[in-house]
């Protein structure tokens, strides 16, 4: 053991004891789950009955005596052992597996969805899986497949669909963005969405199905057997396996496709295998259980909570935990009702997924001092002493030729004719303004974007001629914009950068681990190494992804502003740590926005503008005032560092002083608004009212336009002479000039039109609109807000309206003269020999009449009528055909308008006949706009209604319609 030493390593994310621990009390846990579950059911049996059970069925255990059981109903039933081991053996215990094995695949499911689309909220739901399941197993139910033989029809058509769906999915994120998160979502999302409505189809086509259909989403495991335990295995181990294999690739795929590249992985290959092998997992698990919901969603959560976010610890171990929990799910779904009934076990595990998840987003904190994240455990590895750690790469030149890019839909191409070269070991600082295109061409240079022209080449070979893996080991690179799971800890993320260096199939071994301490001791954060990257600052988490660099010893190292988020010690210190631990012959290239970090480091400058290289040369060539203000636009001064020597840049003059031209504009303008002020016209001193709802509605002056929102409104404006005042109209006032134009309905008008239009004052009914009066009030316009609810609110509203109109002479004559017209209605209504009891129609079939605090009953009662809903509380009051039966009104009068169009004598409707008004000479057909319009028109109706009344008494018949 001489040639050995021993480094202390700290932990990777998920400490061995605590693995240890999880799988040692899940597996046990799991060993005494099995006869547990076989016990728990309609028929309560005790453990042991149960196991004895399941030793006769596969050992011969021998069983001969019965045993007695309480049923659930009451009483006591003695059980055969044929009996009792049909029940456990046949019955109880591939359900269970079955359960077991569901619940491990969507959990599982749910662990590979999250990480490959970095969506906390993602499961087998996201994507499709389950929506396609759902109705491949609604049509199949509807078409009665349920019956085939075997009962294969409905769970094959449920993996049919599911498959399908998630097919679909993958092609239209393929063909809209390559497989991209947000594609994937989003395409998941419409396929669900289109297939929830197939379903609701097939539901309103197929009632009978309906209690089928419904039943099978809410997911359960009754009837159940071994059949489809064989139906569930394939699609679950396979793609259980598949996925287990990935968890390297799954840890990459959650750094985002750009970081993932960089390190060697294929992403969009390793994507697609991925969610193939989830979606056949999940499909399955849909297939045989039907939708069982938060198994996929809450289970990742809380293994990750335990286990870390490495998903090699994690795959398998949300595979535990979702099975024991959908196991002990569908046992209490067996058990919990007295009848014997069973409740679909998707109803069970939304009852415990929902506070579960609540609970745990309230948990979810950073973490504070003595929290489990934050403490430390440390592991001794033993590990060859090679200083140096791996051989060194070899040198490799860098060459760009005649390169040209431009992203999809860009006219103006992003780069065009880049040529440059970077020999071994060089150090250029790459300058340019935002938007020149620095970024763009590191990414060129990485692989990540196909030029449209030109070529790359690393040494003589180019490199889109590289796979993602031969090119992570030549070059490394830190993006401007990295996405970092915060749940992994720093050691992983710099041993992730040792994945290119790794076969398919292998593991990280020790001396991965060795140069992944080792990079963490050089750029000064070994002291990080098991923190969970949440807990790290901007800075900490910058040091810890150029560790990652370093473990990746390559021979190019690309920075994208990769100092930007340090300060300014940690900046040079960065630098000094990329220079002092290269290897002999690398060459880096660093797009940087600090020209002194360049001038102090840098060996040479490319100075980029506008997707053209502006300059290509050492430091004392480009580093002028005159190439930095042209390349930057402003005022540059160089001095000499007083140590080093080299040039440095002070850009600017710093602030200025506001002058004294400011100052006389804002003078001026002041001057000027006063001016036109004091020169314009006056149109009159503010007016002021308060309006039914007890707001104070002041104006600068009279208003000289005006949005009535209520048609009635419109009707008194139009009386006081004011009509050339209103500027819009509502789309029930059919009284309005056409040539203004329409601002919707009185109950959901137009805001935008409203205030396009820039009216003086707004005037609306009381309980009408109510929201918008609101809203145009919160924007600063004026909104009167009047009741019509009897004729006292209507001379008031017209008085009012005068004040804010300015039109106070002609509110009082309009007044005056409709109090004359109605005393002599009253005065004509006292000379009646009797005052007839009278219905009015609002609207039929829903019989709507008016009822007290209704001008309509102030209309009839001055008519010289009585209300025979007068006695009732409502404004509005609904009632049937019998209450008007027993009402038996000598008049009835129907009104005709919008509400009823074509409402029919009502002599011509059933249950009408034996009401003395549907004689037709006691029925009045009125128009709606008269009476249901509480303005100047409401005196009309009242002489109307006199005059029929009049004619009624007199025996002179009715108006025909």
């Amino acid at each position: 053991m001489a040639n050995m030493r021993l480094f202390r390593l700290p932990a990777l994310p998920a400490k061995p004891s605590r693995v240890i621990c999880f799988w040692a009390l899940g597996l046990v846990f799991c060993l005494f789950s099995i006869p547990l579950a076989c016990a728990v059911g309609s028929l309560p049996l005790s453990p042991a009955d149960a196991m004895r059970a399941l030793a006769a069925r596969f050992f011969h255990f021998p069983l001969e005596r019965e045993i007695l059981v309480y049923l659930p109903g009451g009483g006591i039933h003695g059980l055969s052992p044929e009996t009792l081991i049909l029940i456990v053996a046949d019955l109880r215990l591939p359900r269970i597996l079955l359960a077991f094995g569901a619940g491990g695949g969507l959990a599982l499911a749910g662990v590979v969805f999250q990480g490959i689309l970095r969506n906390p909220l993602a499961d087998p739901f996201t994507l499709g899986v389950s929506g396609g399941a759902a109705f491949g197993a609604a049509l199949a139910i509807s078409l009665g497949l349920g019956g085939l033989p075997g009962g294969f029809g409905i769970p094959l058509a449920a993996f049919a669909g599911a498959g399908a769906a998630l097919a679909v999915v993958l092609l239209i994120s393929r063909f809209s963005g390559g497989l991209e998160r947000e594609t994937l979502v989003l395409a998941g999302v419409v396929v669900s969405a289109f297939l929830a409505a197939l379903i609701a189809l097939i539901k309103a086509l197929d009632e009978e199905a309906v209690g089928a259909i419904v039943f099978w989403l809410m997911g359960s495991f009754q009837g159940r057997g071994w059949t489809d335990l064989a139906l569930l295995l394939p699609g679950l181990l396979l793609g259980g396996a598949i996925a287990c294999v990935q968890a390297k690739e799954l840890d990459l795929l959650s750094l985002g496709d750009t970081t993932a590249r960089h390190l060697g992985l294929a992403s969009r290959r390793s994507r697609l295998i991925l969610l193939t092998a989830a979606g056949a997992a999940s499909a399955s698990c849909v297939a045989v259980a039907g939708i069982i919901g938060f198994i996929g969603l809450i289970v990742p959560h809380l293994c990750r909570l335990l286990l870390g976010a490495r998903h090699g610890p994690l795959l398998p171990a949300a595979f535990l935990g979702g099975g024991l929990l959908l196991l002990w799910s569908d046992a209490a779904a067996r058990s919990l009702t007295a009848d014997g009934a069973e409740l679909p076990v998707g109803v069970i595990t939304a009852l415990l997924g929902g506070p579960f998840f609540c609970g745990f987003l309230a948990r979810n904190r950073s973490p504070r001092p003595g929290d489990p994240h934050r403490r430390r455990s440390w592991r001794t590895l033993e590990v060859t002493p090679d200083p140096a750690g791996d051989p060194p790469p070899p040198p490799v030149g860098l060459k760009v030729r005649s390169l040209t890019f431009s992203y999809a839909g860009q006219r103006i191409p992003a780069l065009e004719g880049i040529d440059l070269s970077l020999a071994p070991g060089e150090l250029v600082g790459l300058l340019g303004p935002n938007g020149s295109g620095k970024s763009t061409l590191l990414a060129c240079i990485a692989g990540l974007h196909v030029p449209q022209q030109g070529c790359v080449l690393l040494g003589d070979t180019p490199v889109t001629a590289l796979t993602d893996r031969e090119r992570a080991r030549i070059l490394a690179a830190v993006p401007q914009r990295t996405e970092i799971p915060p749940a992994f800890r720093a050691m992983h993320m710099v041993l992730m950068g040792r994945y290119a260096r790794l076969a398919p199939w292998q593991s990280y071994s020790a001396k991965d681990k060795a140069a992944a301490w080792s990079a963490l001791r050089r750029a000064g954060v070994a002291h990080l190494a098991d923190q969970p990257l949440f807990a790290l600052s901007g800075g900490e988490l910058q040091r810890v992804l150029l560790a990652r660099c370093l473990a990746q010893n390559t021979s190019l190292l690309l920075l994208d502003e990769a100092t930007a988020g340090l300060d300014p010690a940690y900046q040079i210190a960065g630098l000094n740590i990329l220079l002092a631990s290269a290897p002999p012959g690398r060459s880096v290239l660093a797009a940087m926005h600090d020209l002194n970090l360049a001038a102090a480091f840098c060996d040479r400058l490319l100075i980029l503008k506008k997707g053209r290289l502006l300059a290509d040369g050492s430091l004392s060539e480009l580093f002028q005032p005159e190439i930095l203000e042209d390349v930057y636009e402003v005022p540059v001064t160089l001095v000499s560092h007083p140590l080093t020597g080299r040039p440095q840049a002070l850009l600017g003059g710093g602030r200025k002083k506001a002058g004294s031209g400011l100052s006389a504009l804002v003078l001026a303008c002041l001057l000027s608004a006063f001016f036109l002020l004091t020169a314009s016209p006056s149109l009159g001193g503010p007016v002021a009212i308060v309006d039914d709802t007890g707001a104070a509605v002041s104006l600068p002056g009279p208003a000289g336009r005006i949005i009535p929102l209520y048609a009635a409104l419109g009707d008194t404006l139009a009386g006081m002479g004011l009509a050339d005042r209103i500027i819009a109209s509502t789309a029930a006032d059919t009284g309005s000039p056409p040539s203004l134009p329409s601002i919707g309905t009185h109950l959901r008008p137009n805001l935008e039109s409203i205030i396009s239009l820039a009216p003086d004052l707004v005037v609306q009914m009381r309980g009408r609109g109510e929201t918008a009066v609101r809203a145009l009030r919160d924007r600063g316009m004026a909104v009167a807000v009047f009741r019509m609810d009897s004729f006292a609110d209507l001379f008031s509203c017209i008085e009012r309206l005068g004040i804010l109109s300015g039109a106070n002479q002609a509110a009082a004559e309009l007044n005056a003269s409709l109090a004359e017209r109605l005393e002599a209605v009253r005065a004509a209504a006292i000379r009646l020999p009797r005052r007839p009891s009278v219905f009015l129609e609002a609207r039929y079939p829903n019989l709507l009449g008016a009822g007290e605090g209704n001008i309509l009953t102030e209309i009839i009662t001055i008519a010289g009528g009585v209300n025979c809903l007068a006695g009732h509380r409502e404004k509005l009051v609904r009632l049937s055909e019998e209450t008007l039966l027993l009402l038996d009104p000598d008049i009835y009068l129907v009104q005709v308008g919008t509400m009823n169009k074509a409402p029919g004598h009502p002599a011509d409707r059933p249950h009408f006949r034996a009401l003395k008004a549907v004689r037709r000479d006691g029925v009045l057909f009125v128009p709606e706009a008269a009476f249901s319009r509480p303005g100047p028109s409401a005196v009309d109706a009242a002489e109307d209604l006199a005059k029929f009344l009049r004619a009624w008494a007199e025996g002179r018949g009715a108006t025909e319609p």
